[in-house]
């Protein structure tokens, strides 16, 4: 399943109309087989069922109860504010976390949790006046992908002068997410305030996913 998911997240991503359009005009049509161009060929009803349950629900951009969080982190500042808040979803009764680190991992990984699930928070330090170039490229992948349905909240981290948390909160408004708190950035390594603030982020974002279970 998390191939398919795979597959359907990067591939199709956006194109959920039009494959709502085509599981419409099968309804209606028994089937028997399911042999795609791509992956393995189902026969059994069973199979076929779920293939198409799932499809319907992906087009739809419905999601699990759970919650990506992916980050860059140039010195281990933002790695930080990632732990504290995935550590306090956890607390909130959030079951279903994943955390990713978007140098570290494939971003169509991170792109199929993504879809299956309904609450993102993305994390970067500020570069060069802007996000990580690892953070930004899955920015663009994700929006590319036509991501909507998601509860989301953005935090990051600088030096000089912040400029990454609200770009990454920006991004949120500008797919029509559904932004939980305002960003949270902090100076260098984070402090108590911050640390209060990451917490309150996650208790957002965990009152969010639970109330739409």
């Amino acid at each position: 399943d998390n191939e398919i998911l795979r597959y359907y997240s990067n591939i199709v991503g956006k194109f959920g109309v039009p494959v709502q359009g085509i599981l419409k005009k099968l309804s209606s049509t028994p089937l028997k087989i399911i042999a795609s161009t791509h992956g393995p060929i189902y026969k059994t009803i069973l199979n076929i069922e779920k293939m198409l349950s799932l499809y319907t629900r992906l087009s739809n951009f419905d999601a699990e109860q759970g919650v990506v969080i992916s980050f860059a982190s140039m010195y281990g500042n933002t790695e930080v504010m990632a732990e504290v808040i995935a550590r306090e979803l956890c607390e909130n009764g959030v079951k279903n976390i994943r955390i990713y680190d978007v140098s570290k991992t494939h971003a169509s990984y991170i792109i199929r949790d993504v879809f299956k699930y309904s609450g993102l928070i993305l994390g970067s330090p500020t570069y060069n006046m802007s996000v990580h170039p690892a953070m930004a490229s899955l920015v663009e992948k994700l929006e590319a992908a036509g991501l909507k349905n998601r509860f989301y909240g953005a935090f990051g981290t600088y030096t000089w002068a912040g400029k990454a948390a609200n770009k990454l909160y920006d991004f949120g408004l500008k797919l029509h997410l559904n932004n939980v708190y305002p960003e949270v950035e902090e100076r260098a390594a984070l402090k108590a305030e911050k640390f209060e603030e990451c917490l309150a982020l996650a208790r957002a974002m965990a009152e969010k996913i639970n109330v739409s279970i």
